[in-house]
């Protein structure tokens, strides 16, 4: 388990998404390092074990939840934003929706974040435009593991909705 102090964060996240360990053993590896060498070393320490305790183990439930809540289904549809596209604007910038600013995390991430962290494969593809021509899209949610038969589903989904549009027939 100490190997897993050293290994890389986007390598740690891999194994947790693919179920080799759990949010949990990776911070039981990281307690057990910092109980081990935390006594040599001339820095300060703050533990808050039991509240990284609770953090991971929610972490390995919501993951749970979602293959659970996923099983029945073959793929999740669902918004990509909160928004149609919208135009360029400096970088997070607030986004308007119905007339109120919302950060552009919220606006932006709300229905992609989630799948994000969990590893839940998605595929974002187009089903119609606004009237100002800006395209709006479909999120394809499918089961960990399975990358294959999302796409495969996705691509039948694009198929009857065909309203992919090549930006020369927009501009």
């Amino acid at each position: 388990m100490s190997s897993l102090t050293f290994a890389p964060a986007h390598q740690l996240a891999r194994m947790i998404r693919d179920r080799e360990v759990s949010a949990v053993e990776v911070l039981n590896a990281y307690l057990a390092q910092i109980a081990k060498h935390n006594s040599k070393l001339n820095a300060i320490c703050t533990l808050d074990e039991e509240n990284a305790y609770v953090r991971a183990r929610l972490a390995d439930e919501a993951f749970a939840q979602i293959d659970e809540a996923l099983e029945p289904w073959d793929v999740w549809l669902t918004p990509v934003a909160a928004t149609p596209a919208f135009t360029h604007r400096p970088a997070w910038s607030a986004i308007e929706i119905d007339g109120r600013p919302y950060p552009y995390a919220v606006a932006n991430g709300a229905y992609t974040m989630l799948f994000n962290l969990s590893g839940h494969p998605a595929v974002v593809i187009p089903i119609g435009q606004t009237q100002n021509s800006l395209p709006i899209g479909m999120q394809v949610v499918g089961k960990r593991w399975r990358e294959m038969e999302l796409l495969a589903i996705a691509q039948e989904l694009d198929k009857v909705i065909n309203a992919f549009r090549s930006p020369s027939e927009i501009i």
